[in-house]
């Protein structure tokens, strides 16, 4: 089953994505089919380098990561999910975990930099699974990396052209989940919130909506206001950045809060889709959150679900996303009268 996710494409610049203004389509899980248009032979200029799901600075090894920027590549391309190349549209991306040398040239070994399997290039927006990262193996600590993209037109980009390549940070882990669109709050009784229609939407069209998180029932839908998580049920959490070092990998816990409480919920490892994609799921059960001495009645919440996943005694934790969760009558025990 096709899963959609999103996050802004080409026609969005970087500010308008950290207001949150536009929000477009990442890649289907499966085949993209893909479209050409051509730029001047300008160098490739890197604005942003940031994790895909929440535009987080940084990046872990085997993580989907994203580039904004001008002249990336001369052509708007996908690639196959399952065979991701290291180069596309004859656009590459160098990770290094030293400073490279100002002219390393696209199918040539850099020491010390590793090629990234693309997904998607265009003029405006690259995404990526970093690679192995030398030097990032300590739980807890970051370390300088070094973003370098090569482009048949324009060459090395402007600023490794200049001597100093754009420069981040790579972290061992940095769990982040996937955003897929707007809705209403679940539930609401303040007049502003209750006034705005259920539905998800790809765009906020409302300042009392929340951005909802990639999660998916048994059957493959996107949880939302109409169709609501379910006590005792069984859902998934797409993400990315988890780390996948050991055996088994991805280990990772799942945290509901509601009404400042928070509910550890049964979960199982996180699981790659593919190893080369970057993008991961985790499995849990919603457990009970609402107390059996409360009346019985039908229950409408809007909850907050982070991951946390620890490496070697140091935790990571994700940003919370908001899920709706609705509560029938005798899901729960309940006292029979107010």
């Amino acid at each position: 089953r096709n899963i959609l996710v999103r996050v802004f494409d080409s026609d969005s610049n970087y500010s308008d994505m950290k207001r949150g203004a536009s929000i477009r389509t990442l890649f289907w899980v499966g085949f993209s089919v893909f479209t050409l248009s051509c730029f001047g032979q300008e160098r490739p200029k890197i604005h942003a380098v940031v994790n895909s799901a929440d535009y987080s600075p940084g990046l872990v090894e085997m993580s989907l990561v994203t580039i904004f920027g001008e002249s990336l590549s001369a052509e708007t391309a996908s690639s196959q999910w399952a065979v991701l190349p290291t180069t596309l549209a004859n656009t590459t991306v160098l990770v290094c975990g030293s400073k490279p040398p100002r002219d390393p040239t696209a199918g040539v070994s850099v020491t010390g930099c590793n090629p990234s399997l693309l997904s998607f290039v265009s003029p405006a927006q690259i995404n990526f699974v970093a690679p192995p990262i030398p030097g990032v193996a300590t739980p807890g600590a970051t370390g300088p990396v070094w973003v370098v993209v090569l482009s048949s037109l324009g060459g090395i980009d402007e600023d490794a052209a200049r001597g100093n390549p754009y420069q981040t940070f790579a972290s061992i882990s940095n769990p982040a989940v996937f955003q897929t669109g707007f809705d209403c709050y679940f539930g609401a009784t303040d007049p502003p919130l209750a006034s705005v229609p259920c539905g998800l939407t790809a765009e906020q069209t409302s300042m009392f909506q929340t951005l909802r998180g990639v999660v998916t029932d048994p059957s493959g839908n996107i949880v939302m206001s109409l169709s609501p998580l379910r006590m005792g049920t069984n859902y998934t959490i797409w993400l990315t950045g988890l780390n996948a070092r050991g055996t088994p990998p991805a280990q990772a816990d799942v945290l509901l809060e509601w009404a400042g409480q928070f509910f550890p919920a049964s979960s199982m490892q996180g699981v790659s889709l593919n190893s080369s994609m970057g993008v991961q799921q985790v499995v849990f059960e919603v457990p009970a959150l609402f107390d059996s001495t409360l009346p019985c009645m039908d229950r409408k919440a809007d909850v907050a679900i982070q991951l946390s996943q620890t490496v070697s005694g140091v935790q990571y934790v994700s940003k919370p996303v908001h899920a709706p969760l609705l509560v029938k009558a005798g899901d729960i025990p309940c006292r029979s009268s107010p």
